[in-house]
């Protein structure tokens, strides 16, 4: 938001969050949906997972690398959370078993902590569209995408933030990966970058 400051996105609350309610105001003009990445939060009343966190008033959260979609109708927003995780950037491997190794954790990413992983996978819907979200890095795992295909994806939608990887071919190789992952899977591909 524009002001200086920047307010979260809880997941438990988000279709009343302003951001959310401005761009759902641009998809009812566009009348189509819109689909776009973010870091959101989920409050919890209990510890939830390894990579959960205090909120300083008795109730824990989790960070997830997400995908949301806002549609012009009267539907709450759907979101989906990455699953492949960036070693060390996104999340601490092994964290589930080993708390302690998050002091590992590379501080390279927004809230300098680990994600928290999704429970399921998630396709999200629109009339005839049946959504794939791939978040990044996750458009280079052919066995992940082809369980989203399962799950009736008749589409793909990367969103990717590349602008971590400066000047080097980073970018333009994962965006030629969707070429081919586009024939394997055949599927069609809407993929936008920051970068």
């Amino acid at each position: 938001l524009k002001g200086g400051h920047e307010t979260p996105l809880i997941l438990n609350t988000i279709d009343s969050s302003e951001i959310i309610k401005r761009i759902k105001k641009i998809s009812v003009e566009l009348n189509a949906p819109i689909i776009t990445g973010a870091i959101c939060f989920q409050l919890f009343q209990n510890l939830n997972s390894s990579s959960s966190k205090p909120t300083g008033d008795g109730r824990f959260f989790d960070v997830y690398n997400a995908s949301l979609m806002i549609t012009p109708d009267n539907r709450k927003v759907q979101w989906a959370a990455k699953s492949k995780l960036v070693p060390f950037m996104e999340r601490v491997p092994f964290l589930d078993n080993f708390s302690f190794m998050e002091k590992f954790h590379l501080s390279l990413n927004q809230m300098k902590s680990s994600y928290a992983k999704p429970l399921q996978q998630t396709i999200f819907t629109y009339r005839n569209i049946k959504a794939a979200p791939v978040i990044c890095m996750e458009s280079v795992f052919p066995d992940h995408i082809r369980d989203l295909v399962k799950k009736g994806a008749n589409c793909l939608t990367v969103m990717t933030n590349e602008s971590w990887s400066g000047t080097t071919i980073g970018p333009a190789q994962q965006a030629y990966y969707c070429v081919p992952l586009a024939l394997t899977m055949n599927r069609s591909i809407a993929r936008s970058a920051n970068s």
